[in-house]
């Protein structure tokens, strides 16, 4: 497996990755303003970066991170906002080498947090949980503008 930064050319490739993961995870998939938030947010590391997962010269799959600043866990945090592997490359451990990778760039950049949000049908949740990811009692509430 490697890893690949994300750029601007690789938009058409995400928009067929994203897709398929909010029809799978039945998020409200609106091609036009995903377009737009992938152009504002490639390459502005300070907000996160896109990884592409590749596997003999393919494009597997992808996560995005995001960074913020948490006073509960004392400084800055981040957020697992997309993971996504194709189906036919699921089950072969890409989904935990990435967990891995993130896990190291936490460590190596002084990150204090990790989150994550994951369905309670989905089948990643395994591996989170034995990865030692655990629920926190609350409930993540969203509200648009």
């Amino acid at each position: 497996m490697d890893l690949k930064i994300a750029d601007t050319n690789d938009i058409p490739l995400l928009i067929g990755m994203i897709k398929s993961f909010y029809e799978e995870d039945h998020h409200d998939y609106q091609e036009k303003k995903i377009q737009k938030a992938l152009q504002e947010f490639i390459g502005k590391k300070e907000h996160g970066i896109i990884y592409l997962i590749e596997y003999e010269n393919k494009v597997v799959g992808y996560f995005i991170l995001t960074f913020g600043w948490s006073l509960e866990y004392f400084g800055r945090d981040l957020f697992i906002d997309e993971i996504f592997i194709k189906e036919p490359f699921r089950g072969r451990g890409f989904g935990k080498k990435s967990i891995d990778f993130i896990e190291q760039y936490v460590k190596d950049n002084n990150i204090k947090a990790i989150h994550l949000e994951v369905n309670k049908y989905n089948m990643a949740r395994k591996l989170y949980e034995s990865k030692g990811y655990q629920s926190r009692n609350s409930d993540l509430m969203s509200k648009r503008f």
